[in-house]
């Protein structure tokens, strides 16, 4: 598997107060995460700056995540991210999302498409991915990226870009390349006010995508296929949250992997849930890096247990 996307540099504040700063992150380093949870080869295709600790692409190379497509310019790394959470575990960028109104005006970020990947940086991945992941980007980076794997790449999941400010509501990628399309609830905000998740995975299944998950935080994930267009609610895995972010990046990767190994969207979205369980229980990318494969399918089958608990609780008796 591949993970194409942007690598930053974070400080986060939770809710409570704790605070952790020069944090390893960036939403393909966590979407790689997430799949190297599951066993899986990876590679990640992204752009750091010379000043970018050269310690942590040597700590994914040890943990089985090639960096070898990462490129390095001589500008110092851009992507600086400082993330304040609230007691709703949301990030301020996401509050500002559901405040946005189509008045703000667009400011594009040349930093963001400068520490974004190219073909040129992606096409040496071609022939040995089975899925590639575009984590959020630029529109421009994300229909390059999509133009090239497409016929190429078996598998392309595609995580939608929102932020305000920098992103134009409705302005959309190529959808119609995707294998599967992943968004949250703040991006169903941006780019369909007012909508429901429903109505979101219609429009973008109307599109030409046959496979939407939308991502829910602390209430799980709804599945939508074209076999389900009702959508199928999954739970989150109950664990102790002590920093949520990467999570929803995280489920991108194991989803990619699910999706890969089982070709069923419900599996799927069960691999993307538990690979963010792993994710939110420390700070920085590199935490869930301790774990793997057996510690994993362990989660998944406690997972499929309570699921199947809980539609025996809650379905009706015999009459």
């Amino acid at each position: 598997m591949a993970t194409a996307g942007n690598f930053t540099i974070d400080s986060v504040t939770t809710s409570d107060g704790r605070y952790a700063g020069r944090s390893f992150g960036g939403d393909c380093v966590y979407a790689a995460v997430g799949a190297r949870v599951w066993g899986a080869a990876v590679r990640v295709i992204s752009v750091v700056g010379s000043d970018y600790p050269p310690e942590w692409l040597r700590l994914l190379d040890s943990n089985g995540i090639r960096t070898d497509l990462v490129r390095r310019i001589e500008a110092p790394h851009g992507l600086i991210a400082p993330m304040r959470y609230d007691d709703e575990g949301r990030r301020e960028n996401e509050r500002s999302s559901a405040e946005s109104t189509p008045d703000i005006p667009i400011r594009p970020s040349e930093t963001w498409r400068t520490f974004s990947p190219t073909a040129r940086d992606a096409r040496p991945s071609l022939h040995e991915v089975d899925c590639m992941h575009l984590a959020p980007m630029p529109v421009e980076s994300q229909n390059e990226l999509l133009a090239l794997a497409a016929g190429q790449v078996p598998l392309i999941t595609l995580d939608i870009p929102w932020f305000p400010g920098r992103t134009r509501r409705g302005d959309l990628p190529e959808v119609g390349f995707a294998s599967a399309v992943l968004l949250s609830e703040a991006e169903i905000v941006g780019h369909y006010p007012g909508s429901s998740a429903e109505d979101a995975a219609a429009d973008l299944m109307r599109r030409g995508v046959g496979i939407v998950a939308v991502k829910q935080g602390g209430r799980g994930s709804v599945v939508f296929s074209h076999d389900r267009p009702e959508g199928v609610r999954l739970p989150v895995f109950q664990t102790k949250v002590v920093d949520p972010t990467g999570a929803g990046d995280a489920y991108c990767g194991g989803f990619g992997v699910g999706l890969s190994q089982r070709g069923d969207p419900i599996s799927a979205g069960l691999y993307g849930t538990v690979a963010a369980s792993f994710v939110i229980e420390g700070f920085g990318a590199d935490y869930a890096l301790r774990y793997g494969a057996p510690q994993a399918l362990r989660r998944l089958d406690l997972l499929r247990s309570r699921i199947e608990v809980s539609q025996t609780s809650t379905s009706p008796g015999p009459s």
